[in-house]
């Protein structure tokens, strides 16, 4: 268990790691660093805790809603999302299955700070608007600036 926190610390990634039932296993001090996460939240190792100061922090915590719901009954499914933050911070959030051989053992959530990347060149077909569109596998939300305000994409196809 060292190794893995040990290896865990290394990534500039911040990660956070459940088991199959939804518990908390483990997360680095970048995630604590990336979200702000308070002492409180992470000495009672509530994952309820974390999640919660999370969603606080986001400026459409639906989508964090909604993605693990989908992906409570989809467990096997990966995930990605563009997540900005009420101070305009922007995340981008993959998670994956854990497993142990072949069995599903949980999810590992990986937060990538992608702020200075945000700006969005128009994809074909994309009206530089303030409106959703679809497109192959994922929707996206672009702003009148071509600013990409949010995005799902269903990365198991």
């Amino acid at each position: 268990l060292a190794q893995l926190d040990s290896t865990l610390e290394l990534t500039a990634d911040g990660l956070l790691v459940v088991d199959g039932l939804g518990n908390l296993i483990s997360f680095n001090q970048r995630l604590i660093t990336m979200w702000g996460i308070p002492d409180s939240a992470t000495e009672s190792r509530s994952i309820e805790q974390i999640m919660n100061w999370m969603m606080g922090q986001l400026s459409t915590p639906e989508l964090l809603l909604r993605t693990a719901s989908e992906l409570d009954s989809q467990p096997e499914s990966e995930s990605y999302d563009i997540l900005e933050l009420n101070d305009g911070r922007v995340f981008e959030r993959f998670s994956k299955p854990r497993r142990e051989g072949h069995d599903y053992a949980g999810r590992v959530w990986s937060f990538h700070e992608v702020t200075d990347d945000r700006t969005v060149r128009c994809w074909s077909g994309c009206e530089r608007a303030s409106h959703p569109f679809r497109s192959d596998g994922g929707s996206y939300q672009v702003g009148a600036s071509g600013r990409l305000w949010s995005a799902e994409k269903n990365l198991s196809k």
